[in-house]
C-alpha cells in the first residue's frame, strides 16, 4: 500500500454503523422479494426486511414505502413492506391507494394481507359465499384505499386482469371491499365484474395466443399492435410489452421498419434502463441505434453534473446474480446501465472498473457500447476500499494533485478484503469540493466502512439515483 494510502487511512474518522434506516432502505428498495441472491436467500431478507418495521417510527416506514414504490417502481417489496407497517398499525388508506396502481396489486395485497393473518384466512370458496364476514376481517384502512384505487381502473384495465390465476381474483377484491358506485357507469362496470361479463380486452397476451403457432397469423397480429392506437390516441402495443417481445416479432418476421417506428414514438417514462438493455441484448442489431437513442432519452431533463467525475464499477463475481427469476439480466447490468446515464449528463468522466484491482475503460465508450465494455470484464474477488482510494490517487497524480468533483461507486457492497463495520480500513476520506457516493444494488445485511461526512450510501438501480445526485448537489452542502 502506498504512503499516500496509508496517510489517508489514518486521516479517517471511525466508521459509522448504519443507521436501522439505512439498513431497512437498503435492503427493501434493492430486494427482489423472496428471491434468492449471491449471497443468502430469498427466506433470510424477508425475515430482516420484517424485523425493520417495529424499529422504525410512522413517517420512516411510509418515507421507505414511498421510495421503493415511486421512486424504484418496485411491485411485490411494497406490498410486503405494507403488510407490515399494518402489523404496527402504521398504514393508511392513502399509503393502500398509492401502492396499488394496477388492478392486479389490489388482489396482490389481499393475498399478502391473508397470507400474514393465518387465523383470518379462509378457503376461498367460503370468502366468496360469505364475503360480508370477511369484509370485517380487512382492516378499514386497507378497504378504504382499495376502494379509491378500484376508482381508478376502466373496462379494459378491469378486464386485463379478470382472469388472473393469482389465488385471490379481482371479484373476490370487489366482493370483500364493497365499492359504492357513484355512478351508473361505476355501478355497471362494478356489476360486470362481478357477473365475468367484462369485453375480453385486445391485448397482446389475448392477441397473440389466438394465433396458436400460425406463424403467418402472428405476424399480422404484431403488425396491428405495432400500427393501431387504442381509444385516446396511444399506442396499443405498451413500451415494455413492444421491448420484451422485439425477438418474438422477429422470429415472425415482422418488418423492422415497422418495429423501429413503433420504438421511436414509444415512451420510454416507465422503463427502467436496463430493461432497454435487456431489449438491446436479446433483439436483431437493426434496432440497437434506436435502443441506444431510447436508453440515453432518459437522459433528457437532468441538469449536467459539472467538473471532474470517477467512476467505478463493481465486476466482482457476486454481481452476476440475477435481477430476479424472472430476469435474463443480472446486477452488473443494472449498475452498468445506470452508468451509462450518468456518464451522459457528468462534464467530464473517467470510468473504471473493479474486482480486485481497477482497469480503466476507454472514454470513446459511451451508452451500449460502455455496459458491453463493462459486461465483458465479469468475474474475480471484490476489494472494494484499495480500489476506490487507488481510482482517486490515480486521478490525482493526472490532476495536480486535485480531487475529482465527485467518485460515484456502482457496487454491491461485498469486500472480501476486510472485515466490515470493524475497524479495518475504510475509504479514504475526502475535502469538502468532492462528493462521494456508494450505489449499492443489492439487499445484503452488510456493506463497506465509510465516513458518513464524506459518503453518501444511495440504495437501488433506477434512473432516480440521477435525479437525487443532481437535486444533493444543488444544495451546495454535505
Amino acid at each position: 500500500m502506498s504512503k499516500m494510502n496509508q496517510k489517508a487511512s489514518v486521516a479517517q474518522k471511525a466508521p459509522q454503523r448504519m443507521t436501522t434506516f439505512q439498513k431497512a432502505e437498503r435492503t427493501l428498495v434493492t430486494c427482489l422479494l423472496g428471491e434468492d441472491s449471491f449471497y443468502e436467500d430469498g427466506q433470510s431478507v424477508k425475515d430482516r426486511l420484517a424485523s425493520y418495521v417495529p424499529e422504525l417510527s410512522e413517517d420512516a416506514c411510509r418515507k421507505l414505502l414511498k421510495e421503493a414504490k415511486v421512486d424504484n417502481k418496485l411491485r411485490h417489496a411494497p406490498i410486503f413492506w405494507a403488510t407490515k407497517m399494518l402489523k404496527e398499525g402504521y398504514l393508511k388508506a392513502d399509503d393502500v391507494e398509492m401502492i396499488t396502481d394496477r388492478v392486479d396489486l389490489m388482489a396482490d395485497l389481499l393475498a399478502e394481507y391473508w397470507r400474514e393473518n393465518p387465523r383470518e384466512n379462509s378457503e376461498i370458496d367460503e370468502r366468496r359465499q360469505s364475503h360480508k364476514r370477511v369484509n370485517k376481517m380487512v382492516p378499514k384502512q386497507v378497504v378504504k384505499g382499495l376502494q379509491s384505487s378500484l376508482k381508478k381502473f376502466d373496462e379494459y384495465q378491469l378486464a386485463k386482469y379478470l382472469g388472473s390465476k393469482n389465488e385471490v381474483k379481482l371479484r373476490d377484491v370487489l366482493r370483500v371491499i364493497r365499492p359504492k358506485p357513484e355512478t351508473d357507469e361505476q355501478s355497471a362496470l362494478w356489476g360486470k365484474v362481478l357477473k365475468d361479463e367484462l369485453k375480453t380486452p385486445d391485448t397482446w397476451e389475448v392477441a397473440i395466443s389466438a394465433c396458436g403457432k400460425d406463424t403467418a397469423k402472428k405476424k399480422e397480429a404484431w403488425t396491428r399492435l405495432l400500427t393501431e392506437k387504442t381509444e385516446k390516441g396511444l399506442p396499443k402495443l405498451g413500451a415494455l410489452a413492444l421491448l420484451r417481445n422485439l425477438r418474438n416479432m422477429d422470429e415472425c418476421g415482422v418488418d423492422h421498419k415497422v418495429i423501429i417506428e413503433a420504438l421511436k414514438n414509444a415512451s420510454m417514462k416507465k422503463i427502467l434502463p436496463f430493461q432497454i438493455i435487456g431489449a438491446a441484448r436479446y433483439s436483431s442489431s437493426d434496432f440497437a441505434g434506436v435502443l441506444q437513442d431510447k436508453l440515453l432519452e432518459s437522459i433528457k431533463g437532468y441538469d449536467k453534473l459539472e467538473g471532474d467525475t470517477v467512476f467505478l464499477l463493481d465486476v466482482s463475481g457476486s454481481m452476476s446474480g440475477s435481477l430476479s427469476a424472472k430476469s435474463e439480466l443480472n446486477r452488473l447490468d443494472a449498475c452498468a446501465g445506470v452508468a451509462a446515464i450518468l456518464d451522459g449528463i457528468c462534464e467530464n468522466s473517467t470510468l473504471y472498473t473493479f474486482n480486485t484491482s481497477i482497469k480503466p475503460l476507454s472514454k470513446a465508450y459511451h451508452g451500449m457500447a460502455l455496459i458491453d465494455s463493462v459486461r465483458s470484464r465479469l468475474g474475480g474477488g471484490t476489494s472494494i476500499i484499495d480500489c476506490t482510494n487507488e481510482a482517486i490517487n490515480e486521478f490525482k497524480r493526472t490532476h495536480d494533485k486535485k480531487f475529482p468533483s465527485r467518485v460515484i461507486i456502482l457496487t454491491d457492497e461485498q469486500d472480501n478484503q476486510y472485515s466490515l463495520y470493524e475497524s479495518g480500513k475504510p475509504l479514504m476520506n475526502l475535502p469538502s469540493s468532492c462528493k462521494g457516493y456508494v450505489v449499492n444494488v443489492a439487499s445484503y445485511e452488510h456493506g463497506v466502512n465509510y465516513n458518513n461526512k464524506c459518503w453518501t450510501r444511495i440504495s437501488g438501480w433506477s434512473e432516480g439515483i440521477v435525479k437525487y445526485i443532481s437535486e444533493y448537489e444543488k444544495l451546495g452542502t454535505r
